[in-house]
């Protein structure tokens, strides 16, 4: 193991102790807290080894080598970067600030139990986004920023908003499903409908690929024929399984998510759609995980508020939480693909 992998795990477990044993009210209202726990979250994001995935493409491009399909955020930060000197080091920490502080701030304000998203966020969405995927990150965590605007029908700051996240990862753009993800309550059969019908439709050979490659617009084309060597996504992967048995139960009880917190509907219908993609996408892998991802990255809130709504029991929340937590961290880390893909 690497030595961030070693100084996420005692952070994992540090947080874990926190989480079974600390008050949350304590640690919400601890100034100090907060910015030393999210100060650690970015000088491990800066620290990560030089061999993990997209490590080399975003030294190679910071540097100032190609990027001319990056998007503008990428060159104004690559530029500020590499006028104060160090484009590598400074770069990635412009996209740490800006992807863990806005992320931590959100769950801070939205989750039931700050140290229980904690976990979930440190199991998956820390390592695959803000360490790796770096400007898909921080346009992941302004979605946090989307999801309050269409909750309170600011439709002006909703497209700004979306159009901010498009400058930092093209894909935002999947944002504009918030248009038709409300807070309102439709019949829980639909979105399982939808759920049901992506698998069906990929096991008769349907996805969705081809036919956005007749859209005709010559950036989608470019961005599909780059992946288009891609093996396929396999879609009945034990953690993608999980991620739809999670997401059948919350919609079984997704009134009492809504009791907690009235935008636990919004959160849902992304975790759902985003679930979807994976099938629907399934022969262009990447694009298919990219997008499902940018959505999904909402779990590290709906988790914690779906497990408090349905668990009365303390012991009870606290300990599938910690399960879930431990079980996904665990795959996480010894994933090679994000640690150490060369080997592969």
């Amino acid at each position: 193991m690497t030595t961030t992998q070693i100084a996420l795990c005692f952070l994992f477990l540090f947080c874990s102790i926190l989480f079974l044993s600390a008050s949350d009210r304590k640690m919400r209202n601890s100034t100090l807290f907060n910015v030393l726990l999210c100060m650690v979250l970015i000088i491990i994001v800066v620290s990560r080894p030089s061999q993990m995935a997209d490590y080399d493409a975003y030294e190679y491009g910071l540097k100032g080598y190609g990027g001319e399909r990056m998007e503008p955020a990428f060159h104004i930060i690559r530029a500020i970067a590499k006028f104060l000197g160090s484009p590598v080091m400074l770069g990635f920490t412009f996209y740490a600030l800006l992807s863990v502080t806005n992320r931590y701030v959100h769950i801070k304000k939205e989750t039931p139990n700050l140290m229980a998203s904690m976990l979930v966020y440190m199991s998956y969405i820390f390592v695959v986004q803000d360490m790796i995927a770096i400007r898909a990150a921080v346009a992941s965590s302004i979605l946090l920023i989307a999801v309050n605007y269409r909750f309170n029908k600011d439709w002006l700051k909703l497209f700004i908003t979306i159009a901010i996240a498009c400058m930092f990862h093209y894909t935002a753009a999947i944002f504009l499903v918030l248009l038709v993800t409300s807070e309102n309550k439709p019949r829980k059969i639909f979105y399982l409908a939808i759920l049901l019908g992506s698998y069906v439709l990929n096991l008769v050979g349907i996805t969705l690929t081809k036919y956005i490659g007749l859209i005709g617009i010559a950036a989608i084309t470019n961005l599909l024929s780059m992946y288009d060597y891609v093996a396929e996504a396999n879609i009945f992967n034990l953690v993608q399984i999980g991620h739809i048995l999670i997401c059948i139960v919350f919609w079984i009880f997704s009134d009492r998510l809504v009791s907690l917190n009235p935008k636990s509907l919004i959160y849902l219908k992304l975790y759902t759609i985003a679930l979807c993609f994976v099938p629907l996408l399934s022969d262009m892998l990447v694009i298919a995980y990219r997008l499902s991802e940018m959505l999904l990255s909402v779990e590290v809130i709906l988790l914690p508020i779906g497990f408090y709504a349905i668990f009365k029991k303390t012991i009870l929340k606290k300990g599938v939480i910690l399960a879930y937590s431990l079980i996904i961290f665990y795959f996480t880390m010894t994933n090679l693909q994000y640690w150490n893909p060369s080997v592969l």
